[in-house]
């Protein structure tokens, strides 16, 4: 039986993740989206892992043989591009072909509903048991698969949010390592029209992910300290396999994980950009962030 797990289900290429149960998985995503009436395209991302792109194309055929329009990407995309294309252009959902930082030889899948964010249990049961034995093999309109790029709607919107004036003005050298994954090519484009000195590392497709796993963890991170020091840069910025999980570090020492920037990064929007609200966390994220918002008098919400 196929089982989702916190973020989408995964297997071992070849093994698990095959043909047939991926085209399995997509039916049962496509007799949710029937089930709850949701007639909007949806958006079908992958990353760099080995066959990523055939795999999107087996879901897009999958969902045009239920008469579901599939907007299919036109290059890899990170996992957040694909959520963002989900909520932006009103789709009813998207899909992600990735294992996140899950080994090479891994590849799954994520569903993304309309909010952008990951699908809930009670979304991932109702898709579990949708899910048929078999995949039946049904004729598909080929004029409903379009292919779609959500990159230059996304970089309008980093653009309302980054300061990119402030940074221009900075004259920073920062160094950015795409793991071989999802986000390679894409820190040239947003920083393409800023004089930022800044130099990529790992920025072409490589399934075996240089024969590490492509996570931000400490060993990769030191690796990526390594060539800051190298190259007198200030600070490098790591991201994983899909794009989702990220890493800082600055020279010429400090060595920064997700769970110790995000009280950081509370801290200013709080402190120096004045915002206000709820603070929100999953289950597995720091509880500094419980007490940063006990000390702003703010309500703490977890999610699973």
């Amino acid at each position: 039986m196929i089982k989702f797990g916190t973020d989408g289900w995964r297997g071992i290429i070849a093994e698990d993740f095959s043909v047939f149960n991926l085209q399995r998985v997509a039916a049962g995503i496509a007799l949710y989206l029937k089930e709850e009436n949701l007639k909007d395209p949806v958006f079908i991302g992958y990353d760099t892992r080995f066959l990523s792109e055939r795999f999107a194309r087996k879901v897009a055929e999958v969902f045009a043989s239920y008469g579901i329009k599939a907007l299919l990407g036109d290059r890899f995309y990170p996992t957040p591009i694909t959520a963002f294309a989900a909520r932006f252009f009103n789709l009813s959902g998207a899909v992600m072909i990735t294992a996140s930082h899950n080994p090479s030889y891994y590849n799954g899948v994520k569903f993304i509903p309309s909010y952008g964010g990951p699908a809930s249990l009670e979304i991932t049961s109702k898709i579990e048991n949708l899910i048929p034995e078999k995949a039946e093999e049904r004729a598909f309109n080929e004029g409903l698969i379009e292919e779609f790029s959500p990159f230059s709607a996304y970089l309008e919107e980093i653009k309302k949010i980054i300061d990119f004036e402030l940074i221009s003005r900075s004259n920073l050298k920062l160094v950015f390592n795409p793991n071989y994954g999802a986000a390679i090519g894409l820190f040239e484009k947003i920083f393409s029209t800023t004089p930022l000195h800044f130099l990529v590392i790992n920025n072409y497709r490589d399934p075996y992910f240089g024969g590490r796993n492509p996570d931000t963890n400490t060993e990769n991170l030191r690796l990526l300290l390594k060539t800051v020091r190298e190259e007198s840069a200030v600070a490098g910025f790591s991201l994983d396999g899909d794009a989702d999980r990220f890493g800082v570090v600055e020279s010429p020492f400090s060595i920064f994980s997700t769970n110790e920037l995000l009280p950081i990064l509370t801290y200013y929007l709080l402190e120096v950009k004045g915002w206000r609200g709820n603070v929100v966390r999953t289950v597995a994220t720091t509880h500094l962030l419980d007490r940063i918002a006990e000390r702003y008098g703010l309500a703490l919400v977890e999610t699973p």
